[in-house]
Parts: C-alpha cells; structure tokens; sequence
C-alpha cells in the first residue's frame, strides 16, 4: 500500500485509505474502524471495472450524514516506463499518459461505491493527478486538482501544470468549470516528484490553497485564499523568500475565520555545504498577512538524499492550558547519519496565532 489518507466523520468514525495494486489493477482501499482506530473490521475496495489500468494517490472527505467521497488519480490503462521522469532522492512525476482526476463516492458505509465519475474535464485524457477534496457543511464538494497541459493528444505527452478549483453541488456527479488558482505564469514542471496542492477552510467558509511552482528554475512556495467559495482567488502570497531549485512541499489547514496555517517540507536549507530537509510553520491572516515568519519544527535536518515521503500532515488541536492555538504537524525525514532510512516524525506546536 500507498499514499495513506486519513478522516473522521460525524460519528467520530475513522476511515484509512490507501492504495493498493492486486493484479493487474491499481484501486483504492478504505478501511473503517468504529472504535477510534483500535480495529479496523470493514475493509472496503474501490475495484475498477478493466484490467491493466493507473491507479494513484488518493484522497478522502466524509459528508455530515455519512457520505465517503474518495477522489484518485485513475487512467484506464496502466503508464509506461517512459511516462515517468524518477528522482535518484526522491519519488516520480508524470510526463504523459491518461490521467484523470476522479471521484466515488459511498452512502451506505463502505459496502458499495459509485461509479467512477471524472472530475477534470478531458476524459480519459485529461492530464489531471492530485486532487484533494473537502466536504462543505451545505455538502457541497470541493476540489483542488493539478493540471498538466496535453501537448499531443495521441500520445498525451504533457506540458506545465496549474492548480485548478472545481466543485459540486450534486454529491459529486457534476462539476464548476474550473478555475486556475494563481496566473498563468506561476506552473509546474514535469520532474516535480512530490505531492502538490492543498486545499483548506477555515471557520469561516473561506477556502485556501497552496502549490509551488517551478517557473524560470525558481521553486517557490505559494499561498491563495477564497473569500467567494472559490469562484475567484487572491492573488498569490509567497510562502518562502528564498528562490532556488528545491523540493517545497506546501500544505494548508484552516483554523478561525480569516486565519490559515502553512506547512512547508522544504530541502532548500544548507547543512554545511550539502542540503537538507527541515519542517517549517507558519500562520496567515487574510486581514493582515503574514503573522509569523517560518517557524522550525523539526530539531533535527533530513538527510537530502534520502526520500523523505511525498505528503506531510497537519492538523488542529484543542487549545491548551497556555492559550494560543495548538497545531499538530507531521512529517518524513531521514535522521541519523547518511546511511539512515526516512522515518515519520511528529510533534506539537504550541501558542500559534
């Protein structure tokens, strides 16, 4: 199994997915568990209806009565050696193949799911991988998904890549035209190997994106939000200062009305003359802007050459006893000298804004 996905719904139930390749079929797996995860006795498979077909990173979203909503990268036919551009440090990224971002969805626990429902436009060749999703209260859907240009439409050879906001408003069976977050110069190459886009909401209904860009051979870091439940963006604020080729894996959580917090897996820092990776934080204001600068959180510095996984976690925690808002930020990283394997580390961040 692979790229894990986590939520908890009303009830307090706990949903895991993950994907899984049986056969000669790559699908999502859901497993349930009702007693806040000390058992996960229902285990339920997104099995496609052809052999031989692309399966990749899922994400999953529970509605307020219970609605599963997985979205995932699916391809009817599996991709090729040559559809992939593989770092020595790190994972692969797409440079053709029919990619789509799709979603199904349960109504009754996990025993049955719906058919396969494109969400980017272009079936099934639309170009389209990574897309995050988050369930509104109205039980609206909202997606987030990377769009990678197709440059040939016989061999789906792929150009850059944007964000895009799409959503729904009929449990997922139609989508908004989407909307590119961020203009047409800020794209995403070809060899950018990590997890990219996030999408948020905070307290307040206002929606939040983050995506880094390659454009010029700069890899930066970037932040947008919604106050217009995605139909227009803010223009992009800059998560990082500094501009280099570097992995800047971007993430979002929303916390009270009109305030975001940034999570940012960076290997752009220089441990003596080599790089390494380090987890940073930080928190936004629409308001205001920026409240705090990068906060450090890991103590120790990954090793760079040692893939540090493609995704890091965040999530909001009660405030403690001190006040301030308690942030829980979880990451990969390989510490413990060159030879060392990356490992999930995990800690709390106390007193944010």
């Amino acid at each position: 199994g692979w790229d894990p996905a986590i939520a908890v719904g009303p009830a307090g139930t706990v949903y895991a997915a993950f994907m899984v390749a049986r056969g000669s079929r790559s699908y999502p797996v859901v497993d349930i568990s009702a007693d806040h995860g000390q058992s996960f006795p229902t285990v339920s498979s997104l099995v496609p209806p052809g052999k031989n077909n692309w399966g990749d990173r899922e994400f999953i979203a529970i509605g307020r009565h219970g609605a599963i909503y997985v979205t995932w990268d699916y391809g009817p036919h599996n991709l090729t050696a040559q559809d992939f551009v593989c770092s020595p440090n790190g994972s692969c990224s797409f440079v053709a193949g029919d990619v789509n971002a799709v979603l199904q969805k349960s109504t009754d626990g996990g025993k049955s799911w719906s058919k396969i429902i494109p969400i980017s436009p272009g079936f099934p060749g639309s170009g389209a991988d990574s897309a995050p999703v988050i369930v509104e209260p109205s039980g609206r859907l909202d997606v987030l998904y990377q769009g990678y240009q197709i440059l040939n439409p016989r061999t789906l050879k792929f150009g850059v890549a944007h964000q895009f906001f799409t959503a729904s408003t009929n449990g997922g069976w139609t989508w908004s035209r989407p909307v590119r977050v961020g203009p047409a110069g800020l794209w995403m190459n070809t060899t950018e190997w990590w997890i990219d886009g996030s999408l948020a909401r905070d307290s307040a209904g206002n929606l939040y994106a983050s995506w880094d860009s390659q454009s010029g051979g700069h890899d930066i870091g970037w932040l947008a939000f919604s106050t217009t439940s995605g139909r227009t963006w803010s223009a992009p604020v800059r998560v990082t200062a500094r501009s280099f080729p570097a992995m800047r894996l971007v993430q979002v959580l929303g916390g009270a009305p009109g305030i975001v917090y940034v999570g940012l897996l960076t290997n752009g820092v220089q441990c003596g003359s080599v790089p390494c990776y380090a987890q940073y934080l930080r928190a936004y204001s629409i308001r205001t802007g920026w409240l705090t600068q990068l906060i450090r959180v890991s103590r120790n510095f990954g090793n760079a050459l040692v893939w540090p996984g493609d995704t890091i976690g965040l999530s909001l925690l009660p405030a403690g006893t001190a006040g301030g808002q308690r942030v829980a930020v979880s990451w990969g990283s390989a510490i413990g000298g060159r030879h060392a394997n990356s490992q999930v580390w995990a800690t709390v961040v106390s007193s944010m804004p």
